[in-house]
């Protein structure tokens, strides 16, 4: 598996459907088939770890919500209770903290318009431990 946690952004259909408009200065018509022509939202609810919803009025606003969403997942890497939800994620951490102590693990950084990445840290020399 390539990645170990799906997160998927998804917009109301008629909200992508202005921000194609206002973005790309084409038809309602033809942002409404480009629309269309995308997965349907309950694809990426059974397919994803995590779906966060961008409804908000402005990119800062959502940039906001999402770290914010992003910072829990991340606290949720040391916390057993609140990650239940995506324990695969929880456990590739802890198990890499077991093996090569406690500076190792996975963290997760996100930046909006350029994506979201999972860094798993491991000592240089793994042959010594």
């Amino acid at each position: 598996e390539l990645c170990k946690l799906k997160i998927a952004v998804l917009a109301p259909r008629e909200v992508r459907v202005r921000r194609i408009m206002a973005r790309e200065g084409i038809s309602r018509e033809y942002a409404w088939a480009r629309v269309k022509a995308q997965k349907p939202d309950g694809y990426f609810m059974e397919n994803c770890d995590y779906v966060l919803v961008n409804d908000c009025e402005s990119a800062e606003e959502f940039a906001v919500f999402a770290k914010e969403k992003l910072e829990e997942l991340r606290k949720g890497l040391e916390q057993e209770d609140v990650y239940r939800e995506h324990i695969g994620l929880y456990n590739s951490h802890r198990v890499v903290r077991l093996l090569y102590g406690p500076e190792s693990g996975m963290t997760i950084e996100s930046s909006p318009g350029n994506g979201t990445k999972v860094t798993v840290t491991l000592p240089a020399d793994m042959e010594e431990i």
